[in-house]
């Protein structure tokens, strides 16, 4: 009988992976953390626009703002506002936040396909996915709409 040399240490990082192992899987992961962080960061901007208070409860939230802020809350939110009223900024903002949405369906749809074989479940999964994903990316659109109509 021939002896078969085998690998006596297996490694991970040492396994040479395809690149596109390699960018799947980094694609999913990056989709796992944008998936719990684009709700944040919806309740944020939506707040953030809402008026000074909800601007100024934003600030504190996120301390590296409040401390880069020249001037009082209250201003602040003025210019924060005349900016995103902008045109140009408000549609880049909600193309932002629909980039995203898509961003995170295509990964968690990747993930829900490997894991999920029930037809039914399956269903009910991309459906649950489907919605919050439609109300993350709809939550600041509305908060642009409403602060062009102001």
């Amino acid at each position: 009988m021939q002896s078969i040399d085998r690998p006596t240490f297996l490694d991970p990082l040492r396994l040479p992976y395809p690149r596109g192992a390699i960018a799947s899987t980094a694609r999913r992961a990056t989709g796992v953390i944008l998936a719990i962080a684009a709700p944040v960061g919806a309740y944020a901007f939506a707040r953030s626009v809402s008026g000074t208070q909800g601007f100024a409860e934003v600030a504190r939230f996120l301390p590296w703002l409040a401390d880069t802020l020249p001037v009082s809350p209250a201003d602040a939110y003025e210019q924060w506002r005349a900016f995103v009223a902008q045109p140009v900024v408000s549609a880049a903002f909600a193309l932002f936040f629909i980039a995203a949405a898509f961003y995170v369906w295509a990964s968690v749809r990747d993930i829900v396909l490997d894991r999920v074989h029930r037809l039914w479940t399956f269903i009910v999964v991309f459906g649950l996915v489907a919605t919050a994903l439609f109300a993350v990316a709809i939550w600041p659109a509305l908060a642009l709409v409403a602060l062009q109509v102001r």
